[in-house]
């Protein structure tokens, strides 16, 4: 994974310490008043503090504001349930410094005993203090949550204000009820994402009878994600600058000026900038111990009611030397340097988000000449939008060669610069739990690529060699197309990937071969397509009745059938294009000048080569040509709207 486009997060572990030497001599087995005591431990601290991404000590306590809240359970492990009894009912756990060791119940900084109770509780009764817990040694099993509302203030009724969080009690659920409104589960609302950004979450920690005698260890998430933007280009013999982003959505020519900062629209939907975000737990119990969501939260948002937005900023983009840079390890971001660029989201069910931008085309060959692009948009499927929180996604916007911009505003210029795409990729923090990347070309209209990896289960990032993807039979990579506002549903009958004879082909390359052609084999198993431009496309099948889309915690994205292509890749290094036909175009004629060379044997087919331009004059069928004289060859440009996107596998 190459971590120039990772942002780690502040992904929490309040981590023990580890060393039996500090926590005594006796086995897992054996109790006494200094290890059956139970405690919360804690060495923490921020990514770029601590060689493995988490914070320490009292820097963990600051982003903590110093407590979080605590559900603490024992027992057997019922089907659908967490442990069965309450030892901790909503405790306060507090940091107080370089007092580890004063007390039974402080072994590394963090007390309960004492400690006023908030007020929340899950069981039948409100507790009146907060007492020492002991571990129990009947028990085979314990399960703990936590949260922290970080530097805000609680609030356990009431309406949320700035700089407070009003929390829930961590609820526990009825004996073996799945429903949704029985999960284990509590909610936190906030006036701000600001407000919510402080707060953190965690997982279930279950706590086996050997580590009783430990401090309990919680990893703590952050509640909301972060989402930057960041653009590079590839096109030969031109620098690109000048980026302006524009609102104008329906005469996208009309709204030219200067606007350099960078937004992401939703389409149809709104973002939420405050409200109530639900923590949810519906994998605990026995019955869902073998599931890759086991004890993982799940978090959703509930939209606040004042303060919604269908456009995201994210500030102005960073050139280097006033241009772009034209590689994505260097991409240039947008945004503020002193917050890695990010720009803080609450979590998200998925929107399609669209880029909509101007640039300027600068030629590199010393003539200055310019050409200004406008009214260009690349758009991200909702299926690969679904902010998580403690994410950070990155979204790459490639220009390329193959675009859907004009180069003039006269209204009658037809789109596109023949050749410019965008790519978007998106990357998770690289120390989350959980990932998600996805890698769109942008044209009309656009196909979106993901992979994974179907032995490790694991996302596979687009930081190979080339941005690709690595050629693996346990690679599986999958493909949507977006136009007009939907997603594409009949990706069974109008799309086909195929292999691609030129490893170094582009998009337009492979629109060319398509449009116009120099053979197709339409009866054989595997269609193959050869292009006038000498590349060879050769079709490859795809399963498009799969409705879900896997992620690295477990979880599914639900996708309708035959909006999804899926296939899995050759063990070689390949270069494939996937190809949607948008639009079957009325068929015209090329007539393309052809001489024979030396020690070529070409025998005319019907009304294929002509000896005028005109085509008044073809050679009749089945006819040598002479080595050394002109032909005029036929040639159909279909005239198709196609959307493609190439992907390259490495070794």
């Amino acid at each position: 994974m190459n971590k120039y486009f990772l942002y780690a997060a502040s992904v929490l572990a309040l981590a023990s310490c580890s060393s039996d030497d500090f926590l005594g001599e006796n086995s897992g087995n054996g109790q006494n008043a200094a290890n059956s005591v139970i405690n919360f431990g804690g060495e923490t601290g921020k990514i770029t503090r601590a060689a493995d991404g988490k914070s320490v000590g009292a820097a963990a306590a600051d982003l903590l504001g110093g407590k979080f809240y605590v559900l603490g359970t024992k027992g057997t492990l019922p089907e659908t349930n967490p442990t069965e009894t309450i030892v901790f009912d909503n405790y306060q756990v507090n940091w107080e410094g370089n007092t580890a060791g004063t007390t039974a119940d402080n072994t590394n900084d963090w007390k309960y005993v004492g400690i006023t109770p908030t007020g929340l509780h899950a069981g039948d009764k409100k507790i009146t203090e907060q007492s020492i817990k002991f571990w129990d040694y009947s028990q085979p099993h314990y399960d703990f949550i936590a949260y922290s509302v970080g530097n805000n203030v609680l609030l356990t009724t009431g309406n949320a204000v700035e700089g407070n969080i009003v929390g829930t009690p961590i609820k526990t659920p009825k004996a073996n009820a799945v429903t949704a409104d029985n999960y284990l589960s509590y909610s936190l609302t906030g006036k701000k994402i600001e407000d919510l950004q402080k707060c953190y979450y965690t997982d279930v920690t279950p706590v086996e009878k050997a580590n009783y005698k430990k401090p309990v260890t919680f990893t703590f998430k952050n509640l909301t994600a972060k989402v930057r933007v960041a653009f590079y280009e590839t096109i030969p013999g031109y620098t690109v600058s000048d980026i302006e982003f524009y609102d104008n959505k329906d005469d996208v020519r009309a709204d030219r000026k200067g606007k350099t900062e960078a937004y992401l629209y939703t389409t149809g939907t709104t973002l939420s900038t405050n409200g109530t975000i639900n923590v949810t737990y519906p994998k605990v119990g026995s019955k869902n111990a073998s599931d890759a969501a086991f004890n993982k939260a799940f978090v959703s948002i509930v939209t606040g009611t004042d303060n919604t937005t269908t456009k995201l900023g994210l500030g102005n983009v960073n050139y280097e030397n006033g241009v772009l840079n034209d590689n994505a390890q260097k991409a240039n971001m947008a945004g503020n340097k002193d917050n890695s660029y990010f720009t803080p989201v609450l979590p998200a069910e998925g929107h399609a988000l669209t880029l909509r931008l101007n640039y300027t085309l600068t030629s590199t060959d010393g003539s200055n000449e310019k050409i200004k692009v406008y009214g260009a948009t690349a758009v991200v499927p909702a299926s690969y939008t679904a902010w998580q929180p403690n994410y950070a996604y990155t979204y790459i916007f490639k220009i390329s060669d193959n675009t859907n911009g004009a180069t003039s505003t006269d209204g009658t210029t037809p789109d596109g610069l023949f050749p410019i795409t965008f790519d978007a990729v998106v990357t998770d923090v690289d120390n989350a739990d959980f990932s998600h990347e996805s890698i769109t070309t942008v044209s009309t209209p656009s196909v979106t690529t993901y992979a994974f990896n179907s032995d490790t289960k694991k996302v596979i990032k687009a930081y190979g060699v080339g941005n690709e993807y690595p050629a693996a039979t346990t690679t599986d990579i999958y493909f949507n197309v977006y136009e007009g506002g939907v997603t594409k549903d009949n990706l069974n009958t109008e799309g086909q990937l195929y292999t691609v004879s030129k490893a170094n082909a582009t998009e337009a390359e492979v629109i060319d071969a398509l449009q116009i052609r120099e053979s197709e084999n339409t009866t054989a198993t595997t269609k193959t397509i050869t292009g006038r431009n000498g590349i060879v496309l050769t079709g490859v099948g795809t399963d498009t009745d799969i409705t879900t889309i896997p992620t690295e915690d477990g979880k599914t994205v639900p996708v309708a059938a035959h909006t999804t292509a899926k296939f899995t890749a050759n063990a070689t290094a390949t270069t494939y294009a996937y190809v949607y036909l948008n639009k079957a175009g009325t068929a015209s004629y090329l007539y393309t000048a052809v001489t024979i060379g030396a020690g070529t044997s070409i025998t005319a087919g019907e009304n294929e080569y002509y000896l005028d331009p005109s085509n008044n004059r073809p050679v009749a069928k089945d006819t040598p040509l002479i080595v050394g004289e002109t032909y005029y060859k036929k040639c159909t440009n279909n005239n198709n709207v196609y959307g493609v996107k190439v992907v390259k596998t490495y070794k």
